[in-house]
């Protein structure tokens, strides 16, 4: 049986404690969607402009050519279903993921006044149920 898990990446690759689980596609979307929409809300004042979000679907763009290169099986080979800014959702084809950036500005140092473009991750993965 298919279930969907929804969650944010964490920076150093892990989980965070917000994790849903979901046995409906539709209902899954909504989740993820609602991940979305809050996480633009929290970041509202800090988000990239349009050309900077354009800069970051281009980095993923080249990014792509070089995994194809890489990768020969096309594992790593990844399809961008939406880049409405300032949201970039894409799904890789091997594996069932789909993945959502949400790109905004941080501060890096305090002592120099310093900033850059980080993002929230987040995933809806297609998991397999044992009953």
């Amino acid at each position: 049986m298919k279930g969907y898990k929804i969650y944010e990446e964490l920076r150093w690759g892990g989980e965070s404690s917000e994790t849903k689980h979901s046995v409906n596609y539709g209902k899954a979307i909504q989740i993820f969607n609602d991940f979305i929409k809050k996480a633009t809300k929290e970041n509202k004042e800090d988000l990239v402009n349009e050309e900077d979000f354009r800069e970051e679907i281009v980095d993923l763009r080249e990014h792509q050519r070089f995994n194809k290169k890489l990768y020969k099986d096309g594992s790593r080979d990844f399809e961008i279903i939406c880049r409405k800014y300032p949201v970039l959702i894409y799904k890789y084809n091997k594996t069932n993921k789909m993945v959502a950036n949400v790109y905004f500005w941080e501060r890096t140092s305090y002592e120099y006044q310093e900033y850059d473009i980080e993002s929230q991750t987040f995933i809806l993965e297609e998991i397999e149920i044992i009953e």
